[in-house]
């Protein structure tokens, strides 16, 4: 009986023994996580923390709207409400969830966090406790102490800055026109919303940083203004539940700019239309029989040239001072008279009235202006009054102009310097006709047949 009974107290004794630390260790388990220390509430990552306080920005200004997060490792099941003392709740923003997935050495370690977030104020500046709380996370109550945040003083900027500025780099980087509005503090409106010419525009990104103390939140919009010249741009946002009224903002670039690109596409296949059709037409098999024909030389093709390039500048910079919101200087506006005086010079005068196509068929005469693409008139040999020359000295030689009269006026002029047969012409056009001199190069005379 004696052997029995010592032999049951020996086997409680070495269960007692095996089972006693597990019980105390579990006994502690449970005991940390009922009680954070106010350290491992402000953040620092505890083993046995369950409950922390996070505050974003971590330096507010008086009046500034910030975030209050209660973060746990396990989802919060319940949290009573806290106690804001000196702070003023603004609104409740609840429950949220994130994920944070890091890689070293090849081992993936992902850790989520759950989060009750509450939106708050400080009417007073200093050193001002966030108040603690309770919660329920995983089936647990646990308890985080309060973490004393530093409210920064309103003294250098009395009233809030916003401001509205071209954003070159998004442009670049996405295409199309992109301002943003750069505050120093957070609006109340989660996403300001920005008129544009009477219509809403909501940000497609918002950023926060902090560079030396001083916060910036920055919203970027996309405007869209197609076939609208001018965008007056309003921002709609208050500050500690007071409207911020925002000076009308005029965007004067056009958003909807022309596209260059297509532009010269057009025009260059419009020259080489133009140019075909001159070359097929200067090579084109005269209808008569015994008809001359004139021939152009190279030098019609450069004149056209220069003058679709004369009249390409002079386009660009009437544009400009048309566009242009400041003055103009004074050289620019003369730059810009000179070059339309020259592209009218070269169309109305070497285009229309040297550079014309000539056909000389028995006693008739066809002259078709602007090499040959233009009205085509037709003349009687025998109503001209007579012919005439001038010759025009030039670095590169001497050309020979011959002028058919018609009542005391040069009607039709043939040039050395555009014909590659010249003589043949002259000679056809003016056969039994009567020579009446040679008359000197008059800039008046020239002019006069331009534009009268």
């Amino acid at each position: 009986m004696k052997k029995t009974c010592c032999r049951s107290f020996a086997l409680i004794v070495m269960l007692f023994a095996l089972f006693a630390p597990d019980a105390f260790s579990r006994e502690a388990e449970t005991a940390i996580p009922s009680a954070c220390p106010g350290a491992a509430c402000g953040g620092i990552p505890v083993q046995a923390q369950r409950l922390g306080i996070e505050v974003t920005p971590r330096q507010p200004r008086v009046f500034q709207e910030f975030e209050v997060s209660y973060t746990a490792s396990g989802e919060i099941e319940s949290i009573a409400q806290p106690h804001w003392g000196a702070l003023t709740l603004v609104r409740e923003l609840g429950r949220s969830q994130g994920s944070q997935m890091s890689i070293v050495n090849g081992v993936t370690t992902r850790s989520d966090t759950y989060a009750y977030r509450y939106l708050v104020r400080s009417p007073v500046s200093g050193d001002v406790t966030v108040p603690g709380t309770t919660a329920v996370v995983g089936g647990r109550t646990c308890r985080c102490e309060g973490l004393v945040v530093t409210i920064r003083p309103d003294t250098a900027v009395v009233q809030p800055q916003c401001r509205l500025e071209p954003d070159t780099a998004a442009m670049a980087r996405t295409g199309g026109y992109v301002v943003r509005l750069v505050c120093d503090r957070k609006p109340d409106q989660a996403q300001p919303l920005l008129m544009v010419n009477g219509v809403g525009c909501m940000p497609f990104s918002t950023g926060y940083s902090a560079v030396n103390g001083e916060d910036e939140y920055v919203y970027r919009y996309r405007i869209d203004s197609r076939g609208a010249e001018r965008c007056t741009l309003v921002p709609q946002l208050s500050f500690g539940g007071k409207p911020f009224a925002v000076s009308p903002y005029v965007l004067t670039q056009k958003a909807g700019a022309r596209d260059w690109k297509w532009t010269l596409y057009v025009l260059s296949g419009v020259v080489i239309l133009l140019w075909g059709a001159v070359f097929v037409r200067d090579r084109a098999v005269p209808a008569g029989r015994h008809a001359v024909v004139s021939r152009f030389s190279w030098r019609v093709y450069m004149l056209a040239a220069t003058t679709l390039l004369f009249f390409g500048f002079s386009a660009l910079l009437v544009y400009f001072l048309s566009d242009a919101d400041t003055k103009t200087p004074f050289p620019v506006v003369l730059a810009a008279g000179l070059m339309l005086f020259a592209s009218c010079w070269l169309l109305f005068g070497e285009l229309r009235r040297s550079a014309v196509r000539l056909c000389v068929d028995g006693e008739t005469l066809f002259v078709t202006p602007y090499m040959g693409l233009g009205p085509t008139r037709r003349y009687d040999l025998r109503s001209f009054d007579g012919i005439t020359s001038s010759v025009l000295v030039s670095r590169g030689g001497a050309y020979e102009y011959r002028y058919l009269m018609q009542a005391n006026r040069r009607a039709v002029r043939i040039s050395s310097f555009y014909l590659k047969n010249y003589g043949e012409v002259a000679d056809a056009a003016g056969q039994g006709l009567p020579y009446m001199g040679e008359r000197p190069m008059s800039l008046w005379l020239e002019l006069k047949e331009i534009f009268g």
